[in-house]
């Protein structure tokens, strides 16, 4: 992919902070979150598909909003919270701050659309002279007046490109940009995925009642006080440590104000709750093989599994 996904958190913060100061948000907005990357997976399939490998990477390159790092800012005791979404190439995709019910009514000013516009077009770094504003919301709240408009243009395979800005008052208080794949492309590919899950359905259809099977003759040989537990137990074991090791990399600390190693032990008992069944029909399918081993095979290890 023409991007990199590979950032340290503390480059993602310092351009979150740049861009932030860029919109304006010059107060203590608090500590970070850890940078999480995600992917939509379906446009940039769409884009492949549609648009040719060459012409998705270079638009992907160019700021297409269909990657990105995200995170949040918040400070102790404070329940205000500010997002903001990057592109890889440091382009804003997304800003978000929060406003509770009970703050204070932020200084009142008319926003006209063509301000709101420009302001849109020079944050998110696209030119939206062209593109059509299909919607403009002013909405009365008990202590403020919040004002959204959101623009769109359409290429003639039926991409969307869509921007929206919103304010409360005169303050600015989201900016959101993403790309809309036609949603004839979608239902066009709903049945490629509904063939590879029934094929995943036959497999479960031929392999559980072998795994039943397996735990019948786990239970009946334990009980009969002929089942080995200890080596079993260490291969079992072993596969379900290293199941767990693998998604190591895939951990976040996601709020800050809560300690990384709480967030981490929360994740292991996750996981651990998750694919606990794997060890425990692992163990049981290797103890009711080497029992049949034992009994049919004179000792052959591993053939009757």
């Amino acid at each position: 992919m023409n991007a990199d996904v590979r950032l340290s958190d503390a480059e993602i913060e310092r351009r979150a902070r740049a861009m932030l100061q860029t919109i304006g948000v010059r107060e203590d907005i608090g500590q970070a979150s850890r940078a999480t990357v995600s992917l939509e997976e379906g446009l940039v399939d769409y884009l492949d598909d549609r648009l040719g490998r060459q012409e998705a990477q270079r638009r992907i390159g160019a700021g297409a909003p269909v990657v990105r790092y995200s995170l949040s800012f918040t400070r102790p005791g404070d329940p205000h919270r500010t997002t903001i979404d990057l592109h890889p190439n440091g382009s804003l995709i997304v800003f978000n701050r929060s406003m509770e019910d009970d703050d204070p009514s932020p200084p009142e000013r008319e926003i006209a659309e063509p301000e709101a516009r420009a302001t849109l077009s020079r944050l998110t770094g696209i030119s939206l002279s062209d593109w059509r504003n299909i919607s403009t919301v002013r909405r009365e709240q008990p202590n403020r007046i919040e004002r959204s408009f959101v623009y769109e243009q359409v290429e003639p395979s039926g991409l969307r490109h869509r921007a929206a800005i919103g304010y409360a008052g005169a303050e600015l208080m989201r900016v959101v940009r993403n790309d809309v794949a036609p949603p004839g492309y979608y239902r066009s590919t709903q049945g490629a995925s509904q063939a590879r899950e029934a094929l995943g359905l036959v497999g479960v259809g031929l392999l559980g009642p072998l795994v039943l099977v397996g735990i019948g003759v786990f239970l009946l040989r334990l009980r009969g006080g002929t089942a080995r537990l200890r080596m079993p137990g260490l291969l079992a074991g072993t596969a379900f440590l290293l199941l767990i090791l693998s998604h190591l990399p895939r951990f976040y600390a996601s709020d800050p104000m809560t300690p990384d190693a709480l967030e981490l032990a929360r994740y292991l008992i996750g996981l651990a709750n998750q694919y606990g069944w794997t060890f425990a029909v692992l163990f049981a399918v290797i103890s009711a093989g080497d029992a049949l081993d034992l009994e049919v095979r004179g000792g052959s290890k591993g053939a009757t599994l």
